[in-house]
This record gives C-alpha cells, structure tokens and sequence, in this order.
C-alpha cells in the first residue's frame, strides 16, 4: 500500500496521517523548523519538503533518465495548506479515539512498513553499480531470437487431428486440409503468416521448434484454442536490435537480479516465526 499517489487535498490529509509514524524524531520546539501549527502543534518543515517530494512523484529507481529528470514544479503553499488539513483532521481523529481501534492502527503499521521498504529498496539500488562492460557482455550473450512463418489446421477434437496428419503423411496439402476442416475463422487457408514464440501458446511454439521447414507436427498440438496440425514453412533469424535500444533494459535486469539477491539474503539472515495469530510474539514485529 503505498500512500505516495495521492493528490487531492483530502488524500492527503488521510496519507499525512502515516507522516509522524514514518520517522521524524521528536525534538524540542526549538530544534524544529516549524511552518504551521494547528492548536499548539508544530508541523516539521520536513514533513511539508516530504508532502512536496511525493507530490513531484518519485522517479523510477531503475531508470536512469527519471532519475536525472528535473522534478515536477509543485505549488508549495497549496502542500502546506493541505498538510494543515491533515493535521487537523488527523487530531480529530485521535479525539475520537481512532488511533487506538486496532484496523486503524494495523493500516498505520503496515503504511510505515511499506514506506521503510521501499526507502531500503532505493537506497540498496543506489549501492549498485552496473559497468558498461556488464551491460556489453550482456548484450552479446542475448539469444538470436527465430520467426516462423506457419499454416496450421485447427479442429475441435484429437481424434480429427490425428486423421488430418495421416492425410499430411500420405501427400495431401495443408491449405486444402484447412479450407475443409479448420475452424480458425482468421486463417481459413491455414495461413498464419510469420510469427515470433512469445506470440504463440507455448505448446504451439515448442511443437515448430522440433520441425525442419516442410515439416508438420507428429502428433496433434494442444491449445486453449483446441487441435492444432501445423506446418512448418520457414523459419529466420531476427537480427538482434542495437544496443541502445536495450541497454535500458539490460541494466533495469541487472538491477533486478542483484537487488532479489539481497533481499532474499536479508530474509534468510532474518528470525522469522510463523504461527497462529495467537503465536510467537516476533511474528511481524518487523525486525
């Protein structure tokens, strides 16, 4: 749950609410900068520079041009009269007793959990440093992706399937097969055209990844489209795009990579108890 979208001023009286929990230390009066304060209560100028951050948006940590963007102009009058409002209504709240009802403050936990989170999470992406030579290494090892210009027959049942290979075996052409039989309303001439795996359910894909060009399938193939006899016509290798266009990507990988590595090592390092609700006491205290 993340409190950091919210943009009118009354979502952000209800966000505001997490702020205090989020990690200002309590100081004396005088060590605040204080910029309102609503019936003796001081409002932190950091916690209106932290209303006016999250109103910018936070960039994206994985890419590098939104993080070297300048951040969006946002009216900082407006952020205080907001944060003015939340601070009334949250002490409103607090009158009422809502901070003790156990849903209230469970959703206050969970909003400083989610937030430590996802600090922790930019600032172990900022300790990662990803080299040209990674991202180059990277690149030569991608795979040459293939393409397959295809024609298929595609019926209801396994057993018709079967029967149409038989035909295939004995000389008969695909096309005419499928202006008979097939039920492919987009393709009555068995013509899919050429088409990349990933555009394909896998078991069609992996079936054309086993046949020669002028082969057919063996054995019907399965989808949730039903049975599929396919012919094989050819197949190309797709040149590999520039680096550039996937260094993006590249580096957004690595990032990813490193980053789980991490934190499944802080989960392992972790003394974690499972139980019942009524359990071990350390089951989420958040360690």
């Amino acid at each position: 749950m993340n409190m950091l979208p919210y943009r009118n001023a009354f979502g952000w009286a209800l966000a505001a609410l997490a702020l205090p929990s989020c990690g200002l230390p309590d100081r004396p009066l005088a060590e605040q900068r204080v910029v309102a304060s609503v019936n003796g209560v001081a409002i932190d100028a950091r916690v209106l520079d932290a209303l006016v951050r999250a109103r910018q948006g936070l960039s994206n940590p994985f890419d590098e041009t939104a993080l070297q963007a300048e951040p969006a102009s946002v009216d900082t009058q407006a952020a205080l009269q907001d944060l003015v409002l939340a601070e009334v209504l949250a002490q409103a709240a607090i009158e009422r007793g809502l901070d003790r009802k156990p849903d209230v403050a469970a959703e206050l936990a969970l909003q400083r959990k989610t937030l430590l989170g996802q600090q922790l999470v930019r600032e172990l992406l900022g300790d990662i440093d990803v080299s040209a030579g990674e991202l180059e290494r990277r690149y030569r090892d991608l795979p040459v992706e293939q393409e397959y210009d295809v024609r298929h027959v595609l019926v209801a049942d396994e057993a018709t399937a079967q029967s149409l290979i038989a035909q295939l075996d004995q000389g008969a052409r695909i096309e005419t097969l499928a202006r008979r039989h097939t039920i492919d309303p987009q393709s009555r001439d068995g013509r899919l055209g050429w088409l990349m795996p990933n555009q394909l359910e896998r078991p069609f894909a992996e079936a054309l990844e086993k046949l020669a060009p002028g082969q057919h399938t063996a054995r019907p193939v399965h989808t949730s489209y039903g049975w599929h006899v396919a012919r094989l016509q050819a197949r190309r290798a797709l040149q590999k795009p520039p680096f550039e266009e996937v260094r993006a990507a590249l580096r957004e990988q690595v990032l990813q990579e490193r980053l789980q590595t991490r934190l499944q090592a802080l989960r392992a390092d972790a003394d974690v108890q499972l139980g019942s609700q009524s359990g071990p006491a350390t089951l989420g205290s958040g360690r």
